[in-house]
């Protein structure tokens, strides 16, 4: 999986907008990140599918329903159309997704109490992933801040990193 595949996979929620770093850059992690970054994806998508209307939709098709159901279906057909439009319109993308100080951290285009929750916990998550592999990792503080597992932490630290293992 590559950034360009989550692009791809998750089109709604990145920003197309030429100046901003994402667009620019794309996402400026390493790989052991992005089964996070998919995770995290996959449920803001989960709040998009919410407004599904495949079920309704179907219903209108059985046999035999009488006219108050059929404009009730059509009526939730209409109303969640409506909301996704406007959540749309309104969902945040993102705008930049990035290492710094050792972890991840998610930029987006507007505030959104539930995304920013899920972007947060991903966040916090990411001190424990090695962003190389995406093991489990711990942060290293020897002249860089940097997740890594160990494997990772003996190969660019050496022996420092063994010491840093046994005082913290």
């Amino acid at each position: 999986m590559t950034g360009k595949d989550l692009k791809e996979k998750y089109p709604l929620l990145f920003s197309n907008n030429p100046m901003e770093p994402i667009f620019i850059f794309g996402l400026e992690i390493e790989d052991g990140w992005l089964p996070l970054i998919d995770i995290l994806c996959n449920r803001m998508y989960a709040k998009i599918r919410a407004f599904d209307t495949s079920f309704y939709q179907k219903s209108l098709l059985e046999d035999g329903l009488d006219e108050a159901k059929k404009e009730y279906l059509k009526n939730k057909i209409n109303t969640s159309q409506k909301e996704y439009k406007k959540y749309i319109k309104n969902m945040p993308v993102f705008t930049q997704i990035k290492e710094k100080f050792g972890t991840l951290r998610i930029y987006t285009s507007q505030l959104d109490p539930y995304i920013e929750g899920m972007i947060e916990m991903a966040e916090d998550m990411s001190e424990h992933i090695c962003e190389k592999c995406g093991n489990k990792g711990r942060l290293y503080t020897i002249n860089w801040h940097k997740t890594l597992c160990d494997t990772h932490a003996d190969e660019r630290y050496g022996d420092k990193a063994r010491i840093f293992r046994e005082t913290n």
